[in-house]
């Protein structure tokens, strides 16, 4: 430790002085008021670890302490050996008792270490500690209260800079001195409830154990609470202690590990700031030279309430030691604001590969949790993946505050692996402040794209973790900055913006919308247009209108992408609640949105292979994928034309480019164009598509993008490129679609460029649909490109003369002149110049507007312009033009004075915007500008100390940036300098002289000055110190000798100082304040309102500093003023004001008129001048927060534009111009739009179920959602949802004898209905069970077979105590059948929200299986949806496969409670269609109407309906008897067969003859079973036929056989006989031959229908035993060669006949081969041959057979081709000698015997037979006999016919069919002639409807293609012979102008393309002339009569 020692130290504690610090009266200093001096005095010492505790000093408000201070003193002229002094015990100071007021000098301060020479002014100099300056005179220190003061100052300014580098005392600040600026710091915090302990230090005991010491806090508390916590893995330690210790001891340390201590004081649950220190006891030293070193967190307090969150890098290149730096600038960022549920709280989220929320916003409420959870933090690691933590800051912890400010502190050390940009603009867009601090590798850009603006008070970068103390201070103050700014602008008090309204999209295209909106009932500034893309890798925008717009085309949208359509109505920058629409842009289309907005034209050719490789069935799907394709096309004669041209061999135009003008038309051609086969030619259909079909006269236009689609599946057939070439060459884009086995590489010399747009291959013809969108884009982008380049050809008139003005530093105006009068509007788009990253922002102006204002530009920054003309056939070229906005000359921001003294204060401010050269500071005494000086600051600093101020005077202070360009604007504000003071020495005998310096004060006393002697000395008119303005430098009191004791008493009494109110009521509150300084006899306490004439006043005594002040009005602001009253006079008063809380009522608010988008809102009004109401409201649920200004005399208002059915919080605070009052707190509820259901009602409790009903709810329900649950318990909550038409539900599986709570709530498509409620209580018991339907004995007797499906209703409103009934009910239904495979078959299904099957009707083939089914059948539950149940057992249940039979009668039976939900109509009907006869059972709430329209008629028969359950007993007898007689059908006696025989007997069959009996039947039912027994065979032959053949059967065995007859369904008495089939044929005559060493032959005689041969043999007399060896062959082989047999051996051979899977008996033969040779015989076998065989530019193909074959058919070959064969033999030696041959294939073989049938006028059948087996296609063409334009099919292999459609008629066709091979080879055309028949007249001809001059003539059409009918007539009796015609499609004429009466002969012949048909002839007659009728002569006078009759006919 340097610095002088003390030689008279005790017990070895160094004791080093440079100057000694006397006490001082120590009080917080946010109250340091009052007439201040200082008292020094050399001769006092207090060891500090000696000292102990100074409590009774503290109490007293003084602690004498001497520090030594270490080298971080200097002195520029002190002395540098101070005497020696005595020690004094502690607490026995020679100044013990006397009170001081604090000095209120105030320092100026300096950066750390910086050098300060000697300033002389009258002998003083300046000394410094640490970073401070401060005046002292010669030989002098500074007092403890001077470096309070500047401590104190210092945290202010810099409240992160108290790192612990710079408070640690390793070798430059000793241990004592640090507990001087921690106790000095902790008064630097702003008071709360319970003071903090202070005077925190550390005493090292030993190696790991350190002592803490602290002082007790002057308020009253109930214990302390200290947390341990290191930067290692160590656990955190936690303990309380009473609230009398002063000390503890923490132990278990360990060394070089920085430990964190924080201790606070606690009462209740109130808690005070920590106080938090660290220590490190470091090793390797000695022990007495070990340190603990201990800091205090500063703290730079924020009152205000936000909420931040800090979003830390933890990835790996941050690294564990670095983050320890983070957690430090978290505490202190995170410190730096006043913590607690209503105040500002603070998150963490670490971020890497993941992220992890360390603790919410809502986690801790108290700085101390915050500061704990801080330094507990740990690192994470990982990569660094920014984005991804975006979306954990962006989910909001639970209860979230709204409109208060929010803050994002983003710490990161790299650049981020994924993309950042978007989620940083939702969350500033949201309202979020981003700051990020980068660390070392921190990427610029990046945080550039996160930060807010302007970045150079949003980011912060230093080169490596430690540094970042350097920047916090001023990060922490810009953050700081920023939540007070976004204060300012919440409380501001404007009202929301109102938002438009009817926001609609119209005009929706693939790229682009037209949204249309109703304005802004408010005043607007313009709206925002924001489009935001539900797709990742969309483009999103922003769009800018004016406020006279209410509608704007968006466009550059990306197609098929659904967007969120938000309009923002703006006020300047404020937006409005947006309002949302969701639209979804169409899929690309060729069609408006494809183009610049115009009608599109093109010509599309699509040239389609058509070649055989492809194939009838993947042709199929080429015609799919090109309907695809045309239908993305908008088709018409001025827009797209499509051309169809097929190629293989030769091309084929199916239609041209002007051939179909409509969509349908073409679609229709592409679905039905023929495929036509052949090899694949593609040069030349290609230049078959240029030279052909892009002509004139085909319809090909110029100035039209041109696009030919080629899809092909193999190779070309002949040269391609050049015609590909010239096809491009031509202005023709070619895209080309690869299938199969396409060639790529082939495919990319034909396209256009770029390949990855023009060329596409998929794998087969199934995968075309994943390529058809790509493929529409990038022909759609193609014709854009194109038709962009056309139109501008055609010169749309762009903008022109674009110029700018009304330039300045965020706008300037953009105008143009135009030449055209036809724009719709203009699309002007701007960025910065030289931002190569930046987006350009776009706003829509109106076309009879040629300027507009850009607004929200930045300062000093050159922009880019860009105006186009949009018109409706496209857009214009743009006008661009340059300016530049002007630099931002803005005034500085939060302008405040602080560190005031009696001679000086500091002025400090946020940064004016842009480049500041310096600030100007002017100040002069308000009221006194003569006296005005000025001062600059050394470059942008923000602060400024202004010196040589008069004491308690008011200056007037105005600082101006100053830019290169000028100065900024000015911002003013006031402040005020501190009272100077006066005092009286007489008290202080010992005191040699105080020397001071002054100037007059504003009092009636004269200044006074202290002489030598103690007495006042009065000064000379001219005051010392002349023009300093009345300074206060230095008091200082100096003595001899010892001191017993010296008390200060001041001339003047002083007031009490820091008024503080609580406890506040409606009608009281407590004020409170610290005692006055001297013998204060009484406080007298005054109040008044500042509201009314009310006042009041009381006293006090002097020794109480407290009183409660009651009796007070409700809401009412009242200044508090406390006197000091003294013997001699009253001091000044201390006020303070304060404002009772309202009233119960007062605060309360009353929601009324509620309805689904508005309430009423009435509260009480507050008293005094209300300026206005600020009304807020917010979703509980979370939401924005929407203000509302309300006028000062309304006390009620109406919240409109809310959402249904959400409940709202909701706040009124009357506006005063102080500030806000009390707030009226209320909730309210808007209704739902949806209608409850009405009428609840529970019934039939039981034990675990009751029933719900109610009536249904009014409007469009879908559905209801029952909820239920114990009452008092809604835990155990149940849930059913039922359909729209259920009005009434069972709840089952309840508790027995509980009361349950049940809702009904109506469920609409936008939402759900208030509920409607009840109650019900379950029983004890259940009800007894419904009793069995008895079986009456009665059976329905019939041998008919019926196949029965029962379709049950399972829904809830049913209930398991019904369901059983329904079982029993079932169960009586069906006992009465017959059930069996043969008789009756019951199926059952149940429905209710979806069917389900619960057996088919093969599922149980017993009564007895059935009825255990039907009493097994569980209930389903669910909504009644009987249509579709119907439906269902007609597609599942009415189904052969599952066991409906042929010929069985079918009946369908359902039972149901409810209305069907669904259409039932149709369904029902379809049923009935299908030959099945419907019951209908309705139950209870079934709709009879509904019944009737199921039911099979008649009604009464096959309709029921019950009132309930219990009544299904009634009906059960006559429903099943009525189902019997449906069974049964009609019936009759039916005769038997006669005569059985049997014939034509196999081994496997027989045939049965029998003779049919005499009636007709119709059919034959045959069974057969094999005599010994077996399963029962039955087949069914034709009533006709008489005889069948029985196969399957087995060989040599008896077989029984009945023959029934079958009519009706019933079956007669059976015809019975027997037979035996015959034993299966063997094989004979097995002879064994040729045999040698290893092998032997064996042949034999065929067996008669034998399918094939197994032989078995095996060795007899072999050394070792032989398995049986089995080989089987074909039934065309009789010889066959063992091999592989042992020599000399004899070998058992048996021999069977196989039949299919049977054997014959076994024919046993034998064999010996040969024995081995002996040695020196040679024998050179073949062992295989290898044949390969090659056609000509073929690939080569081998065989191999063994080497006793020597004959091979070669197959798969291709027709008439030469083949090279080889045959090489193979040795065990090698290969031999290869021979060579060639041949050619024969012509593949045509088809056959072409036939002709069904010949008709139009058509014909031609039929062929196979010419070969391998045949893939066959390809038939016809023409007219004569002519070769032959038409052409292609048919599968499979197809042997095929009707020619559409000839001619009575026209001879020659038609030929080719067979085509796998090879695509093909063979001779197998030619044939026929003709159609000749024309036939129409029939029936009549003729009626005769008038007196008319007949109505009608026929039937005559067969084919009639043009029109010629219709002759003429009288009978003989004339002229007249004529008409009518259309091919009439069948009637009437003709007229005929005569009377006359016969007529008509005749009507067909006219048809080739020729007239006969006439038919008939014959009518005209009506004759015919009189009047009832004639009738009324109403006669004398001369007139009134004559009436009816008309005669005719007119």
């Amino acid at each position: 430790m340097r610095g002088p020692q003390n030689p008279q130290n005790e017990k070895g504690v160094k004791r080093s002085v440079r100057c000694w610090l006397s006490a001082a009266e120590t009080q917080r200093s946010s109250s340091i008021t009052g007439k201040e001096y200082v008292v020094t005095h050399p001769l006092l010492w207090l060891d500090v670890v000696r000292a102990g505790s100074c409590s009774p000093l503290l109490r007293s408000g003084l602690c004498a302490r001497s520090f030594p201070l270490g080298n971080r003193l200097t002195d520029a002229s002190g002395p540098q050996n101070p005497a020696e002094l005595p020690d004094f015990p502690p607490d026995t100071s020679p100044l013990a008792g006397l009170r001081c007021s604090i000095s209120s000098v105030r320092p100026r301060f300096l950066e750390p270490d910086h050098t300060i020479p000697p300033v002389s002014s009258r002998g003083n100099t300046r000394s410094r500690i640490g970073p401070f300056e401060f005046p002292a005179e010669r030989n002098q220190c500074p007092s403890r209260v001077s470096i309070r003061s500047l401590l104190i100052d210092w945290l202010l300014l810099h409240p992160c800079a108290a790192e612990p580098e710079e408070l640690k005392m390793k070798s430059r600040l000793s241990l004592a001195v640090a507990a001087v600026l921690l106790l000095l710091a902790s008064s630097s915090q702003a008071q709360d409830s319970v003071d903090p302990p202070s005077d925190l230090r550390f005493k090292i005991l030993n190696e790991n154990t350190v002592q803490m010491i602290w002082s007790r806090p002057g308020s009253r508390i109930q214990g302390y609470r200290i947390q341990v916590t290191s930067d290692a893995e160590e656990p955190r330690k936690e303990f309380t202690l009473p609230a009398s210790a002063t000390k503890t001891s923490i132990s278990n340390l360990s060394p070089d590990v920085e430990y964190v201590v924080t201790i606070s004081a606690y009462a209740g649950s109130e808690e005070s700031l920590p106080i938090s220190g660290q220590i490190t006891i470091e090793s390797g030293r000695q022990s007495s030279i070990q340190e603990a070193r201990a800091f205090r967190f500063s703290q730079m307090l924020c009152e205000c309430h936000r909420r931040c969150l800090v979003l830390v890098d933890g990835s790996w290149s941050v690294g564990r030691p670095n983050f320890k730096f983070i957690r430090s600038f978290i505490s202190a960022a995170a410190g730096a604001f006043q913590i607690g549920e209503d105040k500002s709280r603070v998150g963490v989220v670490q971020y890497s590969s993941d992220t992890r929320t360390e603790f919410n916003l809502n986690s801790h409420m108290t700085r101390a949790a915050l500061l704990q959870a801080v330094g507990s933090l740990q690192y994470k690691g990982g990569n660094t993946m920014t984005a991804t933590s975006w979306k954990t800051p962006s989910r909001r912890p639970p209860a979230p505050r709204l409109n208060l400010p929010k803050v994002l502190v983003i710490i990161t050390d790299g650049k981020s692996e994924d993309a950042v940009e978007g989620y940083a603009k939702q969350l500033r867009s949201g309202g979020v402040e981003i700051f990020v601090l980068g660390v070392g590798q921190a990427d610029e850009a990046e945080m550039k794209l996160m930060a807010s603006t302007p970045h150079r008070s949003h980011i912060y970068n230093v080169a490596t973790f430690d540094m970042i103390k350097n920047v916090q201070r001023e990060l922490i103050m810009q953050i700081c900055a920023g939540v007070e700014d976004q204060l300012s602008s919440l409380v501001s008090g404007e009202e929301a913006v109102e938002p438009a309204s009817n926001l609609q999209v119209l005009e929706v295209a693939s790229k682009s919308v037209r949204v249309t909106w109703d304005a802004s009932i408010g005043e607007v500034s313009g709206y925002k247009v924001q489009m935001i893309p539900m797709m990742t890798g969309r483009k999103r925008q922003e769009l800018y209108v004016g406020p006279s717009q209410a509608t704007v085309v968006v466009r550059d949208l990306s197609p098929d992408t659904e967007y969120q359509i938000s309009l923002f109505a703006l006020r300047g920058l404020v937006p409005s609640e947006p309002v949302v629409v969701m639209q979804k842009t169409e899929p690309i289309k060729l069609s408006v949105e494809c183009s610049l907005g115009m009608d599109v034209q093109a010509d599309v050719v699509l040239l389609v292979d058509g070649s055989y490789s492809i194939g009838l069935a993947n042709f199929a799907k080429v015609r799919a994928f090109l309907e695809v394709l045309v239908n993305t096309f908008d088709i018409g004669a001025g827009k797209v034309q499509i051309s169809l041209v097929q190629y293989s061999r030769d091309p084929h135009t199916e239609f041209y480019l002007n051939t179909h003008h409509d969509l349908a038309a073409v679609v229709k051609a592409v679905r039905s164009f023929p495929y036509r086969g052949g090899s694949t030619n593609t040069g030349r259909a290609m230049t078959y598509v240029r030279e052909k079909i892009f002509l004139t006269n085909r319809g090909a236009r110029s100035n039209v993008p041109r696009v030919t689609i080629l899809i092909t599946d193999g190779k070309s057939s002949d040269a391609f490129r050049d015609p590909a070439t010239n096809l491009r060459n031509s202005d023709v884009e070619i895209f080309a679609v690869g299938v199969k086995d396409a060639v790529r590489s082939e495919l990319e010399a034909i396209a256009n460029k770029p390949a990855d747009t023009h060329v596409y291959t998929v794998e087969d013809f199934d995968a075309f649909t994943r390529i058809s969108k790509e493929l529409t884009q990038s022909i759609c982008l193609r014709i854009e490109q194109e038709l962009r380049t056309i139109y501008r050809d055609v010169k749309l008139v762009q903008p022109r003369d674009l110029s700018f003005s009304e330039v300045g530093t965020r706008s300037f105006r953009a105008s143009w002149e135009m030449d055209a009068t036809d724009v719709e509007s203009f699309l002007v788009q701007f960025k910065p110049a030289d931002d190569t990253d930046a987006h350009y922002v776009s706003m829509s102006v109106p076309g009879d507007t040629l300027s507009t204002l850009l607004p929200h530009l930045n300062p000093l920054t050159r922009y880019e312009v860009n105006v186009n003309a949009h018109y409706s056939k496209g857009e214009s070229l743009p006008a661009t033009g340059y300016e530049t906005t002007l630099e931002d000359k803005g005034p500085v921001r939060s302008l405040r004075v602080s560190e005031e003294t009696t001679e000086s204060f500091r002025a400090s401010w946020l940064p004016a915007p842009g480049a500041v050269t310096r600030y100007r500071v002017t100040f002069h005494p308000l009221g006194d500008e003569s006296s005005k000086l000025e001062t600059t600051t050394d470059g942008p600093e923000t602060t400024s100390v202004l010196r040589q101020l008069r004491p308690r005077t008011t200056y007037r202070l105005t600082v101006t940036p100053e830019y290169q360009s000028g100065p900024g604007a000015p911002l003013q504000t006031d402040g005020t300098t501190k009272e100077a003071v006066c005092w009286d020495s007489q008290t202080l005998p010992a005191v040699l002289g105080i020397h001071t310096c002054w100037s007059p004060v504003e009092t009636n006393s004269s200044p006074c000055s202290v002489g030598a002697s103690g007495h006042p000395l009065c000064p000379s008119s001219d005051p010392p110190h002349r023009g300093r303005n009345g300074k206060l430098d230095q008091l200082r009191a100096q003595s001899v000798g010892k001191w017993n004791q010296a008390q200060m008493k001041l001339k003047d009494a002083g007031p009490p100082r820091d008024l503080v109110t609580g406890d506040v009521t409606d009608t009281s509150f407590t004020a409170s304040w610290t005692a006055a300084p001297g013998n204060v006899q009484m406080y007298r306490v005054n109040w008044k309102s500042l509201f009314s004439k009310e006042s009041g006043e009381k006293t006090v005594p002097g020794h109480v500093t407290s009183t409660a002040l009651d009796g007070l009005t409700p809401e009412t602001l009242y200044q508090v003023s406390v006197v000091a009253a003294y013997s001699h006079r009253d001091s000044v008063p201390l006020t303070g004001q304060e404002t009772t809380d309202a009233s119960a009522a007062g605060k309360a608010l009353t929601v009324s008129d509620e309805t689904e988008r508005s309430m009423k809102v009435t509260w009480t009004p507050a008293p005094g001048k209300v300026l206005h109401y600020r009304l807020k409201y917010v979703p509980s649920g979370g939401g924005k927060e929407v203000a509302m200004k309300i006028p000062g005399a309304a006390t009620s208002t109406i919240m409109r534009r809310l959402q249904p059915k959400t409940t709202y919080h909701i706040t009124v605070h009357p506006m005063y111009k102080r500030g806000e009052g009390k707030a009226r707190q209320g909730v309210g509820r808007t209704l739902s739009p949806y209608k409850s259901p009405q009428n609840l009602q529970t019934s039939e409790p039981t034990r675990n179920s009751f029933r719900v009903s109610w009536d249904p709810a009014p409007g469009d329900v879908q559905g209801y959602k029952v909820t239920f649950h114990p009452s008092g318990n809604d835990i155990d909550l149940g849930e059913l949802l039922v359909g729209p038409y259920d009005n009434t539900v069972v709840l089952e599986e309840l508790r027995a004898e509980t009361k349950y709570s049940v809702s009904v709530s109506g469920m609409f498509k936008g939402g759900e209905s208030v509920p409607l409620a009840g109650e019900e209580k379950t029983t004890l018991s259940d009800a007894p069970e419904p009793p069995p339907l008895h079986d009456l004995g009665t059976q329905c007797k019939t041998a008919a077979m019926a196949d029965i499906v029962l379709l049950v209703d399972g829904s809830w409103s049913i209930g398991r105590i019904n369901f059983k009934t329904i079982r029993n009910f079932i169960a009586r239904m069906v006992s009465v059948f017959s059930i069996g495979p043969d008789r009756v078959q019951i199926a059952l299904a149940q429905y209710s929200g979806d069917p389900k099957t619960e057996w088919h009707l093969n599922a149980h083939p017993t009564k007895a299986s059935l009825m255990e089914a039907i009493a097994d059948l569980p209930y389903k539950g669910g909504n009644t949806m009987t249509g579709m149940a119907l439906n269902y057992i007609l597609q599942t249940n009415f189904k052969p496969s599952v066991g409906m039979r042929a010929g069985s009668r079918k009946i369908g039976v359902l039972i149901t409670d409810g209305k069907s939900q669904d259409e039932i109509v149709f369904n029902s009907q379809n049923l009935r269609d299908s030959g099945i006869e419907l019951y209908a059972i309705g139950v209870k709430n079934a709709d009879e109407n509904e019944l009737r329209s199921i039911a099979t008629d008649p009604d009464e028969i096959h309709m029921y309906n019950v009132n309930d359950f219990k009544f299904l007993t009634d009906i059960v007898d006559d429903l099943t008897s009525n189902l019997c007689n449906s069974v049964k059908g009609p019936e009759a006696e039916l005769e038997a067969p006669t005569d059985l025989v049997t014939s034509e007997v196999t081994h496997h069959s027989f045939r049965a003859s029998w003779t049919a009996p005499d009636g007709p039947v119709d059919n034959f039912r045959v069974t057969y079973q094999m005599a010994a027994g077996g399963p029962t065979l039955e087949l069914l032959v034709d009533g006709t036929v008489s005889s069948t053949v029985l196969e399957g059967l087995t060989p040599l065995t008896q077989y029984v056989v009945h023959v029934y007859s079958v009519k009706n369904e019933i079956s007669s008495e059976p015809l019975k006989g027997t037979e035996t089939t015959l034993p299966l044929s063997a094989a004979t005559n097995m002879i064994v031959y040729d045999e040698a060493v290893t092998t032997m032959r064996v042949r034999w005689e065929q067996a008669a229908g034998a399918s094939g041969y197994m032989l078995l043999y095996k060795s007899t007399n072999a050394s070792e035993p032989q398995l049986e060896r089995e080989v089987r062959v074909g039934g065309d082989v009789t010889d066959l060669q063992l091999q592989q047999l042992l020599p000399n051996t004899f070998y058992s051979i048996r021999l069977l006949a196989l039949h299919g899977e049977a054997a014959s008996e076994p024919l046993d033969g034998g064999g010996v081969t040969l024995p081995v040779p002996p040695a020196g015989v040679l024998t050179i076998t073949v062992r295989r041959y290898l044949i390969t065989y090659k056609p000509e530019d073929g690939d080569l193909k081998e065989a191999e057979v063994s080497g006793d074959i020597t004959t091979l058919d070669l197959s798969s070959l291709m027709s008439q081709t030469e083949y090279d064969v080889a045959v090489t033999p193979i040795y065990d030696e090698g290969p031999g000698s290869t021979m060579i041959g060639s041949a050619i294939t024969d012509v593949v073989p045509a088809p056959k015997s072409l036939v002709f049938s069904e010949v008709s006028h139009t058509s014909f059948r031609a039929s062929w037979d196979h010419g070969a087996p391998d045949v893939a296609l066959y390809r038939i063409g016809w023409s007219r006999k004569g002519e070769n334009n032959y038409q052409f099919d292609i048919l599968s292999s499979e197809d042997t016919s095929h009707v020619l459609p559409n000839l001619d008629i009575d026209t001879e066709y020659d038609v030929t069919v080719t067979a085509i091979y796998p090879d695509e080879s093909e063979s001779e055309d197998l030619m044939g002639r026929e003709r159609t028949l000749p024309p036939e007249p129409p029939r029936n001809l009549r003729v009626l409807n005769a008038t007196v001059s008319s007949l109505a003539v009608k026929w039937e059409h005559a067969p084919g293609n009639v043009q029109n009918y010629v219709i002759s007539y003429r009288p009978s009796a003989g004339g002229e012979i007249l004529s008409t015609q009518v259309g091919g499609k009439k069948t009637s004429v009437v003709l007229q102008k005929l005569q009377p009466d006359t016969p007529y002969s008509i005749s009507v012949a067909a006219l048809y393309p080739t020729g007239v048909s006969r006439d038919l002839s008939g014959d009518g007659r005209t009506k004759p002339l015919g009189g009047v009728r009832s004639l009738q002569v009324l109403n006669p006078t004398m001369t007139t009569l009134n004559v009436r009759w009816e008309p005669a006919e005719g007119r």
